[in-house]
């Protein structure tokens, strides 16, 4: 696999693995990866699952942070992308029963001062949840080829918060980011009755001291995690393992 992105290597043992049936999507290829997407879902549909973190239709609370006193404008606006792979994308959500819509995007309008220095984060009110092992993650981000650098917050099965970088923000228009998760954000819990309980808890946009300060517009949509459902498909597994952690009590005690 000598010359190939780490994006080709991963969809090429995806392709091995899985079985599926689907053409190695190019960097920054939309319709590829969708394709790819979907291959995986049909492979295993009872294994494999698709999961709208984030639609950003505005119907959860978002807190942002910055290190400078700039104001932020945090608003849903109704623009998302016009584009042939994002509506297969929403098609192929609804074929799997989930509540897809297609009509706003979070729109972030915040600036840095000292370009190099400052961060800004943002994130929901309340963690969400994700179900099963995570194995990856898709957004759709406008950019207006910034330098800064995007990453992903997570919250693992251990409470342990985990980084996924998405890179610089270097292009203009929309573009669908297609990521792995990373190993420690699917590893299971300790704790016998958390089992899988990863969440996702935001965003940070890294300043970069190649950038001039001054005001930074972006916008996002459909988070979206493929997840590996196996350890949850045994009979009795939406039932909490309770017992253990009882008795561990009672030892205790």
């Amino acid at each position: 696999m000598r010359g190939l992105s780490r994006l080709e290597k991963v969809a090429l043992i995806a392709v091995c693995l899985l079985g599926v049936s689907a053409e190695i999507p190019r960097p920054y290829d939309p319709d590829g990866q969708v394709k790819l997407f979907q291959g995986i879902l049909n492979i295993k549909p009872e294994r494999y699952r698709a999961h709208l973190l984030e639609s950003f239709e505005g119907e959860r609370l978002y807190e942002p942070r910055a290190a400078t006193n700039q104001l932020s404008d945090i608003r849903f606006l109704e623009v998302p992308p016009k584009l042939p792979a994002f509506d297969a994308e929403i098609e192929l959500l609804k074929t799997r029963n989930i509540d897809a819509s297609s009509s706003k995007v979070l729109f972030l309008n915040f600036g840095f001062q000292f370009p190099g220095r400052d961060h800004f984060w943002l994130r929901p009110a309340q963690p969400v949840g994700i179900a099963g092992q995570p194995f990856k993650i898709s957004l759709w981000v406008h950019s207006k080829r910034y330098l800064h650098t995007l990453t992903l917050l997570f919250e693992n099965s251990n409470g342990k918060e985990i980084r996924l970088s998405a890179g610089r923000l270097d292009w203009d228009g929309w573009r669908r980011i297609d990521l792995q998760a990373p190993a420690n954000l699917t590893e299971r819990g300790r704790r016998l009755e958390r089992r899988y309980s990863s969440k996702f808890t935001g965003f940070l946009i890294d300043s970069s001291p190649l950038e001039e300060s001054g005001p930074v517009c972006i916008m996002i949509d459909n988070l979206i995690a493929i997840s590996d459902m196996t350890d949850l498909m045994f009979p009795g597994s939406e039932i909490p393992d309770s017992w253990t952690y009882d008795r561990r009590v009672q030892i205790r005690k």
